[in-house]
């Protein structure tokens, strides 16, 4: 019943929406309007068949009838946008609407408004949960087209679209004749007769769909997503069927019927009909670069890298192909436009020029001038060397099979082992400690394991890590250290009480190296942040984090769910975080109970309020006073290309922030987040041997010298969190906040109102809050103690944050044993 209420409640907003909709679109100045506008439908509509026309005055009422025809035990809607063309299909349009009143809708334009637009603005009036597609010069064949459609898309819940195959009906002397491979009864199909199609593929994504278009307008049933955002620059292209059918994809799947129920008429009035196959050819790569490019920016704006490749792919080929065809005619001004008209494009040709012309040189090198010519050039070595390659990538399938083979055996061990040192006794006196992917020596971690080992002799206090420098600079330091993975590691580890992390178990630690269900995870974490703690499980790639409900008995459960869940967890525990069975957690504040830990299902006897152990530097280092330190410190980006930027418009701002850090008798540091993806070490480098006053801070770990800082420039980072504890400047540079919010992660808080210091947007806005807060350091100080109390218990955050844990976990260790 709930469902239910939700289903209508959501048809009723659509409804008032394709109200609102149709208003606006009939109100606003420089729009047109529509002679007439039937646009809501009746709930229990199940499909809407969308169809524009423009110039259909000889085919329009075979469309409309093939529309009619339809066997359904649904209802359906047909709405006609006649797009204000020159000849009678808007009579014809009226004529079936005031026939068939009950399915046909026409949408009679006033004025042209294109192909896409026509066609959005119809979809969006629309409130069913299929729409289908069909234009004016094309028609449908098959009686119960709909109803295999719907069948299939009511039982198959995982696919977004579905589609059919299209006959092609053209005249004999039609140039694209030859480029359809008849089927066994003389039919042109597509995609069936497509050459580059397979025939038994049945299921596309977006990323493979890319590739060759399959389907046709004709035969086009969605799923619809109303909330779809549509790009401006798709009004403005001329292809708008596969663009819409990737965007409606997304992330989703789309499916293949093998009947043919719809006939694809190539006539003289389509909008990408030209005289002649060279003319057809050329043109169609113009259009499709423009789309393409659109969608290589919708992707990336909606979600990230995904298909990114296969649309540059697609790019590349349409490029290629554009710039061979116009070359091979001498067409010099045709060559031309592809860089001025379309430099995206360009540069994506190039680039994959440069990377091929890179391969023929590496091989050159290898065979020689000619050498290469014989093994590329010459069809027959080529030929010739083709068993050769075979061999070789049989033999690179054969490697991945043995490491498939090898990863099924570790965890096959792993699990053994895990349950095997889980009964091993535990001494409470050893205590292990990890980095980051059980690779690095820093935050709260080292610094806590240094204060074990510096106040806690009665304490065996071991790093554990997987890296050998790491390994040999603390045993240089005669600190206790274990290379993970070992006899010896697995050996102590199994006898620990305690395993202490500042991220994750799974990252830091593994059943190879004895990790247990009876060792205690203590955790640390790694800062007092804004970011969504809710979004945490879903948004990392650490393996295994994710929630337990399916493997830990709830109170709901009955005897047998239990014991369900009971072999469940002996089977999955291994290479699980649990975190809801942390032993111990750090929140600096009681607001990390219900930010952090209450989203992980962490109870609140699990936390202990205390501030963090990397903190003791923030509390004992002084502040410069020679020349005023400034750090510019942002958080990474998941996007590549939103990173790159943030390095560009620091290398762009350069002058500037030499000439005002001079006026200031400052410095600004510059220090990018350890998780940066790629390495822009060169780049910044070069950029401090220009500018004296910019400086490059390449460790890891900041936190030594973070209070020599006498301002902070960071944006969604809780490095600004911890400066708060300073009491000094911050200045928020959230020059993409909208981006990084949507894209990124969200926040738990309002932003604005926990950050308290100047927003800027642009270098000269953020160079123009440090020349204030250099003038005025106590601006804003009322806002940042405000923010301090509300995020830290200032009574159990100073030097002796590392002390309060020991004891804390010590009490708690004395309490389990009685």
């Amino acid at each position: 019943m709930r469902d239910q209420t939700m289903d209508i409640q959501r048809k009723v907003s659509l409804a008032s929406y394709a109200v609102e909709a149709a208003r606006q679109f009939a109100a606003e100045d420089g729009k047109p309007t529509l002679t007439e506008q039937k646009s809501i439908q009746n709930d229990d509509t199940m499909v809407t068949v969308v169809c524009i026309t423009y110039n259909h005055e000889e085919y329009i009422a075979q469309a409309l009838d093939s529309f009619l025809m339809q066997k359904t035990d649904f209802k359906f809607k047909v709405f006609v946008g006649e797009d204000c063309g020159p000849d009678s299909t808007a009579d014809i349009v009226r004529e079936y609407a005031a026939k068939y009143p009950d399915i046909i809708v026409p949408f009679i334009r006033e004025e042209n408004v294109g192909a896409q637009r026509n066609l959005i603005d119809m979809c969006q009036r629309a409130t069913s949960p299929y729409i289908a597609f069909c234009e004016g010069d094309d028609y449908w064949t098959d009686e119960y087209k709909l109803q295999k459609q719907v069948d299939y898309m009511q039982t198959h819940h995982q696919y977004r679209a579905c589609f059919c195959n299209a006959e092609i009906i053209a005249d004999d002397q039609w140039y694209l004749n030859s480029h359809y491979a008849p089927d066994s009864k003389g039919r042109r199909l597509i995609p069936h007769s497509m050459p580059e199609i397979n025939k038994d593929q049945r299921e596309w994504t977006a990323a493979s769909y890319i590739s060759n278009g399959p389907a046709h307008t004709s035969t086009m049933l969605f799923r619809w997503n109303y909330d779809l955002p549509i790009p401006d620059t798709y009004y403005t292209r001329v292809f708008g069927d596969h663009p819409i059918m990737m965007m409606q994809l997304g992330l989703g799947k789309l499916s293949l019927l093998p009947d043919v129920v719809s006939a694809y008429r190539r006539s003289d009035v389509g909008i990408i009909m030209f005289k002649s196959k060279n003319e057809h050819f050329v043109k169609t790569r113009l259009n499709w670069i423009l789309v393409l490019t659109d969608l290589l920016t919708f992707f990336e704006k909606h979600y990230g890298d995904y298909c990114k490749i296969q649309i540059e792919n697609r790019i590349k080929l349409e490029a290629t192909n554009y710039l061979k065809a116009v070359i091979a005619r001498d067409d010099s001004e045709a060559v031309a436009t592809l860089f001025t008209d379309h430099p995206e494009a360009a540069k994506i040709v190039l680039r994959s020029y440069i990377s091929f012309y890179h391969d023929s040189r590496a091989l050159t090198r290898a065979y020689s001038w000619e050498g290469y010519k014989l093994v590329v050039r010459n069809r027959y070595y080529r030929n010739l060397l083709r068993p050769i390659v075979w061999l070789f990538r049989k033999t690179e399938k054969v490697i991945k099979g043995l490491k498939w083979l090898k990863g099924k055996l570790r965890n096959i061990i792993s699990l053994a082992l895990y349950w095997k040192n889980t009964l091993v006794p535990k001494r409470a006196d050893i205590w292990v400690f990890s980095g980051f992917n059980k690779k690095t020596y820093v935050d709260n971690t080292k610094y806590f394991y240094e204060y074990v080992l510096a106040h806690h002799p009665e304490i065996t206090a071991y790093w554990l890590t997987m890296d050998q420098s790491i390994f040999d600079q603390l045993q240089s330091e005669n600190k206790p250290v274990l290379m993970m993975r070992t006899r010896r590691c697995r050996s102590i580890v199994s006898r620990a009480a305690i395993a202490v992390t500042d991220h994750y178990r799974m990252s830091d630690y593994d059943a190879l190296s004895g990790l247990n269900d009876n060792l205690k995870i203590v955790q640390l974490w790694h800062g007092v942040g804004l970011k969504s703690t809710k979004n945490l499980v879903k948004s990392t790639t650490v393996p295994g984090a994710e929630y337990s409900d399916d493997i830990l008995p709830a109170q709901t459960d009955n005897a047998v769910q239990r014991l369900i869940k009971k072999m469940k967890y002996i089977r999955h525990a291994y290479f699980r975080e649990l975190f809801e069975k942390w032993f111990m957690v750090i929140c600096p504040g009681p607001l990390q109970i219900g930010q952090f830990a209450a989203p992980l299902n962490i109870k609140p006897e699990q936390c202990f309020v205390c501030g963090f152990p990397r903190n003791i530097f923030i509390h004992q280092t002084q502040r410069d006073t020679d020349v005023c330190r400034i750090l510019y410190a942002p958080t990474y980006r998941w996007n590549a290309t939103k990173e790159k930027e943030m390095v560009q418009y620091i290398i762009d701002a350069a002058v500037q922030i030499q000439e005002t850090m001079q006026a200031l008798n400052a410095n600004l540091t510059i220090r990018l987040h350890p998780h940066t993806w790629r390495s822009y070490g060169e780049r910044l480098a070069r950029l401090a041997e220009a500018y004296d006053r910019i400086q490059i801070d390449t460790e890891k770990d900041v936190y030594q010298t973070l209070g020599r800082y006498s301002v902070l420039i960071s944006d969604y980072s809780s490095i600004a969190n911890d400066f708060v504890l300073l009491d000094r400047p911050i200045i928020y540079f959230n020059y993409d906040f909208e981006a990084y919010t949507k894209h990124d992660t969200q926040m738990d808080f309002d932003y604005d109102s926990v950050t308290p210091g100047i927003k800027a947007k642009t270098w000269e806005e953020v160079l123009s809050a440090i020349v204030t807060y250099v003038e005025d350091p106590q601006k804003d100080g009322t806002a940042r103690r405000e923010i301090r109390s509300m995020f830290y218990d200032m009574s159990v955050n100073d030097k002796d944050n590392s002390r309060r844990i020991v004891d804390e976990i010590k009490r708690r260790l004395a309490l389990q044993e009685r």
